[in-house]
């Protein structure tokens, strides 16, 4: 390609970003200008296509990331922000007993043609039905209480919901598979209980309003607005109060 051809596709190519700063038309523009004894087929042009438009929406102005709706609305935390008692609940992740009798992955496989390989093909056990930690009445939220607090001192609890909304408000779409929660924070506001089941580690926490389902807090994963568990854990580490470790 000569000199002069280049600039002119250079030229072909910007002019309809700056009249439309849209990333699909640069995107469509720069397919435009490709001939047609190029040797893209027209497969590879259509994934240079998408590429292109991944490209040209993160590194434009105005489109360093994709903003989705969050499934809860800020005045949803008020009744934290504004409650003068609260109870802090530090919470075991795995609700379920490891049953190392009738697990069968717990131990390992006896030989193939032995006496115990015999005996258990020909008596074999069913599976054994799960079985959960404790009571129910001994739960927060269907997850192990380890230990609870009940407090006053709430400019702390304030700062952790405010670290929340930002993080929420933040949040770029990105969802974890899991949900292992050490934290729960309960407080009664105008004959209402409202309650969070906070996962730091899935940037995840759940709302409720007198038990029922109220809301999903997705939490931003970048490092100016993630939420962490650090304030709460000092407050429990303080307290004595039983920690279940992290991974």
């Amino acid at each position: 390609m000569t000199h002069d051809s280049a600039g002119a596709l250079i030229k072909a190519t910007m002019m309809p970003l700056r009249r439309v700063g849209d990333p699909l038309t640069f995107a469509l523009a720069m397919d435009s200008t490709h001939t047609e004894c190029s040797p893209y087929s027209r497969v590879t042009k259509n994934i240079g296509r998408l590429i292109l438009v991944g490209f040209i929406a993160m590194t434009l102005p105005g489109h360093s990331e994709t903003k989705l709706g969050n499934e809860y609305k800020s005045e949803q935390l008020l009744p934290y922000l504004q409650a003068t008692e609260w109870i802090l609940y530090s919470l075991d992740p795995d609700p379920w007993l490891q049953d190392e009798v009738n697990d069968p992955f717990s131990r390992p496989a006896p030989l193939p043609g032995s006496d115990e390989a015999k005996k258990a093909a020909s008596h074999p056990r069913p599976p054994a039905e799960p079985q959960r930690k404790v009571p129910p009445s001994q739960e927060f939220h269907e997850y192990p209480i380890l230990g609870q607090l009940d407090m006053k001192e709430t400019d702390k609890l304030r700062y952790v919901i405010k670290a929340l909304d930002v993080a929420g408000q933040n949040w770029a779409g990105g969802v974890a598979g899991c949900f292992s929660p050490r934290h729960g924070i309960r407080v009664m506001k105008d004959g209402k209980t409202h309650d969070l089941v906070i996962c730091y580690e899935c940037s995840r926490a759940y709302l409720y309003v007198d038990g029922q389902d109220a809301g999903t807090l997705h939490f931003a994963t970048t490092p100016q607005f993630q939420a962490t568990p650090y304030p709460l854990d000092g407050i429990l580490r303080r307290a004595d109060i039983k920690r279940a470790p992290s991974h």
